[in-house]
């Protein structure tokens, strides 16, 4: 087995030779070394040197077709890139997923489904609906949640995956409600599981240590459990390996999957006067640092007071009544077409350095310059919304 040092780029995903080394970019100085314990008898030290190495043994033989990467928060892994090299399956085991309807990886789900027809996709979500164990769990997954709030959450991240299930079909996305306790968050990409840990801590899961184990055989025995049948696990590692893998399989008679995807286009708690208060405040923030995005772009005068005045727009009744509607859009939380119409109509002050360019614009939210956001920047915001913003900033309201 090797342990090999996560790179915090998100970019480093590939099992190479490359070994525990000077460790002086990610991993800190107080992890001097790693130790292997192979049996009770013995166990191999990696020191934290560059000539460092160690293969796990069993007995004399040696079993070098484990490979374990150690990350530092779940950004380090690097989950996008190995999405988009998936050949048969990607099986999400994390209980819910805030952030893929609104960033890079949601993003990347679609572009993996789309140009990959052989890939299957398998989103398990915890059920705490009867679930004993709903308000602690509630709070291991954010300190601040009850019960209810992570339930408003967890409906309102399995959207996402209503919509690609609505545009793949059954026969490519499965969405699996799993009233088991979840013990750990594991991802399974094809040969290689993504794992983290659940803890009773202020520091959430996604910043805690992750791991990836690669190994040849996991999408044969993922595969095999998968169809109900028991792979045969004659060595540790293979032992060790089923642990995670029979985590991913939720027998029939456990799931809720086979409840009808309902047909609405965006999550039912918007539909009736928009996101609950602290959900709302969420979204707020997730805007915000959208808009933020494209501080490069601004004018020397509107450097000091760009965010200021976003804030002041939010706060308007008038956009406030209209911001959280994401109607059909996609991998969005908040109307897209509505801020990108409100950053055109900010040109009229002189917001930006330059000359107002959509594909510009749109590389520095998106970095993409041909994403549908630039359709948003030809839609101009409703009259009542620009009236008020006029009105805003004339009075300099936004300094208050």
């Amino acid at each position: 087995m090797e342990f090999k040092k996560g790179s915090n780029s998100g970019q480093n995903n590939r099992f190479d030779e490359n070994t525990l080394g000077d460790g002086s970019q990610n991993i800190p100085g107080d992890i001097q070394n790693l130790t292997i314990i192979n049996s009770p008898h013995s166990s191999s030290v990696i020191p934290n040197s560059p000539s460092s190495q160690s293969t796990l043994m069993h007995g004399t033989q040696e079993l070098p077709s484990v490979s374990c990467q150690l990350h530092i928060t779940h950004d380090a892994v690097g989950v996008p890139a190995m999405m988009l090299q998936a050949r048969r399956h990607i099986v999400l085991h994390a209980a819910y997923y805030p952030k893929y309807g609104m960033d890079q990886q949601g993003m990347t789900l679609w572009r993996a489904m789309k140009h990959n027809p052989q890939l299957h996709l398998t989103a398990i979500f915890a059920d705490i609906s009867d679930a004993a164990w709903a308000e602690e769990f509630a709070r291991i997954m954010r300190p601040f949640y009850t019960a209810d709030e992570f339930q408003e959450d967890l409906d309102y991240s399995k959207h996402h995956f209503e919509r690609l299930l609505r545009e793949f079909g059954s026969s490519r996305v499965s969405i699996i409600d799993n009233p088991r306790l979840p013990l750990f968050p594991v991802i399974l990409i094809d040969d290689t599981l993504i794992v983290g840990h659940y803890a009773h801590s202020e520091t959430i899961t996604p910043e805690g240590f992750w791991f990836t184990i690669h190994h040849p055989k996991i999408l044969l025995m993922y595969e095999s459990l998968l169809a109900g049948g028991s792979p045969l696990c004659a060595l540790p590692e293979e032992r060790a390996l089923i642990r995670y893998l029979e985590e991913l399989i939720v027998k029939t008679e456990e799931s809720k999957s086979e409840a009808p995807v309902p047909e609405l286009e965006k999550p039912s708690h918007l539909l009736v006067n928009g996101p609950a208060p602290y959900r709302r405040a969420q979204i707020k923030a997730e805007i915000l640092e959208y808009v933020s995005r494209v501080d490069p772009l601004l004018s020397f005068d509107w450097k000091h007071r760009f965010m200021k005045v976003w804030e002041s727009i939010l706060d308007l009744p008038e956009v406030e009544s209209r911001i959280y509607d994401v109607g059909k859009q996609r991998y969005t939380s908040f109307n897209r077409t509505l801020v990108a119409g409100i950053l055109r109509f900010l040109d009229k002050y002189g917001a930006y350095e330059l000359a107002f360019s959509g594909s510009v614009m749109a590389r520095c939210l998106e970095r993409d310059m041909t994403h549908p956001v630039r359709a948003g920047f030809r839609v101009d915001p409703p009259q009542d919304i620009t009236d008020s913003i006029d009105k805003m900033i004339r009075s300099g309201g936004y300094e208050r």
